[in-house]
């Protein structure tokens, strides 16, 4: 999703939280309380108690020197639209259907506003990952500029994003 964002040169105005667990830490837990005789019959979600909200990862991204445009939902449904038109190979074309199905952005608000008034509704219980993992070293680090960077600096260096024009590989 970064990098459809990132091609379209643009991100829609409404604040969300993102979710991103790295999976190092998903990879490790699994690893760890698969082998507890504890965790037996319990469910254990895997998901980062420290997300970052879309437009705190949107702002992020420009500071690293990335062009995204803020617009309202259904201005950046349209370019979204638009460019699928054009060309297929944005990582969000596959996603039409689903950015698609929000309502206005009116509607779009409104569910961010009760999701933000509701978050401790929306949380996963993570209680038995919490205990299960008391006794490690296994942590989900939060979401910030550290985290992002590294994401990013691998990202450019792999060759699946192209470097901002302020970026310089070392």
């Amino acid at each position: 999703m970064l990098k459809g964002f990132i091609q379209l040169k643009c991100a829609p105005d409404v604040d969300t939280t993102v979710d991103m667990t790295p999976v190092d830490y998903v990879s490790s837990a699994i690893v760890h309380l698969s082998k507890q005789t504890q965790s037996l019959d319990k469910i254990f979600h895997l998901s980062n108690h420290q997300p970052i909200g879309s437009f705190e990862l949107f702002n992020w991204i420009r500071e690293f020197g990335y062009s995204l445009e803020p617009m309202s939902y259904n201005q950046w449904q349209t370019e979204l639209i638009n460019a699928s038109e054009t060309s297929l190979d944005n990582p969000l074309y596959p996603l039409i259907p689903f950015f698609a199905g929000k309502e206005t952005e009116d509607a779009l608000k409104q569910e961010s506003s009760e999701q933000n008034s509701n978050s401790a509704e929306l949380k996963l219980d993570c209680q038995n990952t919490t205990d299960g993992l008391v006794d490690t070293s296994i942590v989900c680090p939060p979401v910030d500029g550290k985290l992002l960077s590294t994401y990013f600096s691998y990202l450019i260096q792999s060759g699946f994003l192209n470097p901002p024009s302020k970026y310089l590989i070392s």
